[in-house]
């Protein structure tokens, strides 16, 4: 298996990964729908309604990042690659970057 197979593999169990968390959080959902409805009929709304509605945008929020995400690592591309290969090149120290010595 080559470099490049194996950065296309490990980003499709990324991508299946993240799609199984966005399934995941889209299971919470009707139970928050069932709260707001129970929760606006009481009293008229109030804070648990409004709570309810900001947990409801937040759960819409994180299952639309997941699944875009998990699209993009699905599809790979040169970004994906970089993020999960290894690079080759090992990494200058600092002190060694532009600094010359003049002794005179």
């Amino acid at each position: 298996m080559t470099k490049k197979d194996a950065v296309g593999l490990a980003s499709r169990v990324v991508a299946i990964y993240l799609l199984l968390w966005a399934f995941d959080s889209a299971t919470y959902l009707p139970a928050r729908f069932f709260s707001l409805a129970h929760h606006s009929t009481a009293l008229s709304g109030g804070y648990f309604a409004d709570l309810d509605r900001v947990e409801i945008m937040e759960g819409l929020v994180r299952i639309a990042a997941l699944l875009i995400l998990s699209l993009l690592f699905f599809r790979g591309g040169p970004a994906v690659q970089r993020l999960l290969s290894v690079s080759d090149q090992s990494p200058q120290a600092p002190a060694q970057q532009g600094f010359q010595s003049t002794n005179t």
